[in-house]
């Protein structure tokens, strides 16, 4: 069974493999991952610059299972804090379990340049373990990330993973995937705003994604969201209360069924 899990993680669509590398959160999930211009907590694992505007303690978990196979889940937590000019946060996540496991530690630094211009940089340690006698391997690698305020309704996002293209093994020249997003974020309405983003993964083609986020009642948001190569529809909801925030979501696949995720944060005063 353990070599049955392992063939199956490394010869799914690489698309999925990669991704969870800046997957974290279930408002992200929800809005099929178009999440480079999201800000808050979660943006430790989506684009760090958007932890700069956080003034106080914040904290999350989630779980993501996919396609019901819990050697295929991820979970992770992060926590981010205002620390002199500038936002500090730590991050960890871990996908699959005895069979193939692959960690990630980031420590982020983000800070506002101005009124309107957002960075963050993230330094990441990475570890695969394969069961038996596969062995295992660690590494590190970078990220970071800007997001620039247009002007009330428009926001603009990159972020880039693994620009370096580290070597991940030297069988077969394995290579840590690179990563390169672009966004734009477009509030319609105090309750109403449209996320899209363009995606490259290095050594394959351009992908589009695009989520949306409405705010039916106070404090209750919806959520959905489409993205191609491979393609994928999302959907979820979430709902704040206090200083805690619940939300959950699935993302859907045609060939692979459904991948559900929930997530818990919590907002500091």
């Amino acid at each position: 069974m353990k070599r049955l899990i392992i063939l199956i993680t490394l010869f799914l669509p690489v698309t999925f493999i990669g991704q969870e590398l800046f997957e974290g959160g279930a408002q992200s999930a929800g809005m099929a991952n178009a999440s480079s211009t999201l800000q808050g907590p979660w943006s430790i694992f989506q684009n760090q610059a958007g932890l700069s505007n956080l003034e106080s303690l914040s904290a999350g978990v989630f779980y993501q299972s996919r396609f019901g196979l819990p050697e295929l889940s991820t979970v992770g937590l992060g926590v981010a804090s205002p620390l002199g000019d500038g936002v500090v946060g730590l991050s960890y996540s871990r996908y699959g379990q005895t069979a193939y496991r692959k960690q990630k530690i980031g420590l982020a630094y983000a800070r506002k340049l101005g009124e309107k211009l957002d960075v963050g940089v993230q330094l990441d340690y990475i570890g695969v373990w394969l069961g038996g006698s596969y062995g295992n391997t660690a590494l590190f690698t970078f990220e970071g990330g800007a997001q620039y305020q247009l002007n009330d309704e428009i926001m603009l996002a990159v972020h880039v993973f693994n620009p370096i293209n580290v070597n991940l093994s030297d069988f077969n020249d394995e290579d840590l995937p690179s990563f390169l997003r672009a966004g734009l974020q477009y509030k319609l309405s105090d309750k109403l705003q449209l996320t899209t983003e363009v995606r490259k993964r290095i050594d394959q083609d351009f992908a589009l994604a695009v989520g949306v986020e409405y705010m039916a009642v106070d404090n209750l948001y919806l959520r959905a969201g489409a993205s191609g190569n491979p393609s994928r529809l999302a959907f979820g909801l979430g709902y704040k209360w206090s200083q805690f925030q619940i939300d959950v979501a699935a993302i859907s696949t045609q060939t692979l069924g459904y991948g559900p995720q929930v997530s818990l944060t919590y907002h500091g005063k």
